[in-house]
């Protein structure tokens, strides 16, 4: 009788622990699919990045910046929201987790996604804005031609 408490302690702790390994086996099986699909992550990702950014400048960015005058903060917050919006919609919920899981959270995916999205738009508007230079500025040289 004195022999069953201990035993029942040994069994629960013996099936506590082939749990625990059954579950950091499942963990490891899991990373392992994780990395064997990474390039196929990283396709998907890009292109979605890559669409929503043509979407957004073509509907909102080009405007502003061929407009003449720099996007505020406001507006930059908005369209950094629907930005990672489109991306997030285009990708589909089980590439948004894959890759909350290898970021760590939906917080520093959001970030890196913000974050190439700034250095989008400067470097645009920067083209941009020397296109539209150059284009005022070959302007001026047919007018003076004409006179």
């Amino acid at each position: 009788m004195y022999f069953i408490i201990p035993i029942s302690i040994t069994i629960l702790i013996v099936c506590s622990m082939a749990f625990v390994s059954f579950l950091k086996l499942d963990d490891r099986l899991k990373r392992k699919d994780l990395f064997l699909r990474f390039n196929e992550i990283l396709a998907i990702y890009e292109t979605s990045q890559e669409l929503a950014y043509e979407k957004l400048f073509r509907n909102d960015i080009l405007i502003h910046s061929t407009s003449g005058y720099r996007i505020n903060k406001e507006e930059m917050d908005k369209f950094q929201r629907e930005y990672v919006e489109l991306v997030f919609k285009s990708c589909g919920p089980n590439i948004v987790d894959d890759l909350e899981k290898i970021y760590g959270d939906l917080d520093s995916l959001t970030l890196s996604l913000i974050n190439d999205f700034i250095k989008k738009v400067g470097q645009d508007e920067l083209v941009l804005t020397e296109a539209l230079k150059n284009q005022q500025l070959s302007d001026l040289d047919s007018d003076k031609n004409e006179v």
